[in-house]
């Protein structure tokens, strides 16, 4: 009864979706902050109708914690590592060399059920680079509260790939859109984290594809494989995306997630303008 009820949820999620005007943002790499403003402007922009899947990375090695992580509990900053924090939850991740994702839809589409399947789709895109993935069953989630990364063990619904996870993602409700949005490992396996932690923390259960592949993936190839996945499992045509409005509303962001007291303390003494 329980898997015929997520089959349900996941066909009701892919119709959803796929009835939606899909737009791509094949972006560059930027600072920690900027990403951050960028991804909750895309959600707080996102015209009626639409959805967007945005591929970005990270000028300079950068930890993001989750929304709710007590980081300056948890951890000391990284030498030469910027820090941030994201308007998502989970816990922390250290973006060296990973592909970063972002997919904002709206909410009505449901969040676990869209959570699933954004991450399918993401793996349908891997499958054509020869990698053998999975999602992972459900399991109890470590709170935010504690120790270890996000990287340390597989949620359920997360990419696995010989039962190590290679991609992690979070979600946060912003009006009425959903932000997912999640790293995708490519060299680093997220162990050098370890050593900003204020206390024992987890092994890491993850890989890279590096290590699965035995080559560092091509990176065009890679974004256009993940890209074909999305539209293949969705049944979507992704064109470029008109982002004037959310570039203009990352400027207004930027500070919050830029600002030392959001992302230590989680704590936004700034004026709120999304």
């Amino acid at each position: 009864m329980e898997s015929t009820r997520s089959e349900v949820a996941l066909a009701e999620a892919r119709a959803r979706l796929g009835d939606l005007a899909w737009g791509l943002l094949d972006d560059g790499d930027r600072p920690g902050a900027e990403n951050m403003a960028l991804d909750h402007a895309l959600a707080a922009t996102l015209p009626e109708g639409t959805a967007v899947l945005r591929l970005y990375g990270w000028a300079r090695p950068t930890v993001s914690f989750g929304r709710h992580e007590p980081a300056r509990e948890r951890y000391r900053p990284l030498p030469d590592t910027d820090h941030v924090r994201r308007p998502t939850g989970g816990r922390a991740v250290l973006h060296r060399a990973d592909l970063t994702y972002a997919v904002v839809f709206p909410a009505a589409t449901g969040l676990r059920a869209a959570y699933r399947l954004v991450h399918a789709a993401l793996g349908a895109g891997l499958a054509r680079l020869g990698l053998d993935v999975t999602l992972a069953a459900d399991r109890d989630v470590a709170s935010p509260r504690s120790p270890g990364a996000c990287f340390a063990r597989p949620a359920g619904g997360e990419l696995t790939t010989g039962g190590r996870k290679v991609l992690g993602s979070a979600q946060a409700r912003i009006g009425r859109t959903i932000l997912q949005h999640g790293s995708l490992l490519l060299v680093d396996d997220q162990s050098a984290l370890a050593a900003a932690a204020l206390g024992p923390v987890p092994a890491v259960e993850a890989t890279t594809l590096e290590r699965v592949l035995g080559r560092a993936p091509d990176p065009a190839s890679l974004r256009r494989a993940l890209v074909e996945g999305v539209q293949e499992t969705l049944g979507v045509r992704l064109r470029p995306a008109e982002g004037a409005a959310a570039f203009e509303a990352a400027r207004s962001l930027r500070a919050r997630y830029a600002s030392a007291a959001w992302t230590w303390d989680g704590v936004d003494g700034l004026a709120r303008t999304l």
